[in-house]
């Protein structure tokens, strides 16, 4: 197919991270995540104005080849910072996101969140990531159903342990 000519494809030139998550989404039914390119952005995003958080740009870009299209020379220190420990989360689980199973936990245009995950061959390693649509004030709790693990294994859950 097509992958054989460029293995990689560019899934639209909107770089906001709450509208890529839907154009990923969208995109996964056809392509495997490892040909989406997908970027940190800088805010306010030049094509939606909206401001989101780094993190969350960052998980975004993690669905697809993770790359960064900005001026780094106008990146706070905080900032700069942020894309060390970014590149080196990546570099961590690229190869489960480019090789692992790929599960949609969510519809993000319906739901109110986006949610996928990637899970290992062997079923012990698995990366969620979450973003949360729209901010509201006393927002509730939200449960996102994993997919593919191991229903007798036991699982450590890195991020707070």
């Amino acid at each position: 197919g097509m992958l054989y000519y460029s293995p990689q494809i560019w899934c639209s030139d909107n770089t906001d991270a709450i509208n890529r998550t839907r154009i990923q989404y969208g995109t996964s039914f056809f392509y495997p995540v490892s040909a989406m390119g997908a970027h940190v952005s800088a805010v306010p995003n030049h094509q939606t104005g909206r401001v989101t958080s780094f993190h969350t740009r960052g998980v975004t870009a993690m669905a697809g080849t993770f790359g960064y299209e900005l001026n780094p020379a106008l990146l706070s220190e905080e900032e700069k910072q942020q894309i060390r420990e970014q590149i080196k989360t990546y570099k961590k689980y690229e190869t489960l996101i480019n090789e692992g199973t790929y599960w949609r936990l969510s519809d993000p245009f319906t739901d109110e969140i986006a949610a996928w995950m990637s899970v290992s061959e062997q079923q012990d390693h698995a990366l969620v990531s979450v973003v949360r649509l729209m901010a509201e004030a006393n927002q509730a709790t939200v449960y996102v159903r994993l997919r593919g693990l191991k229903p007798d294994a036991v699982y450590l859950e890195e991020q707070s342990g």
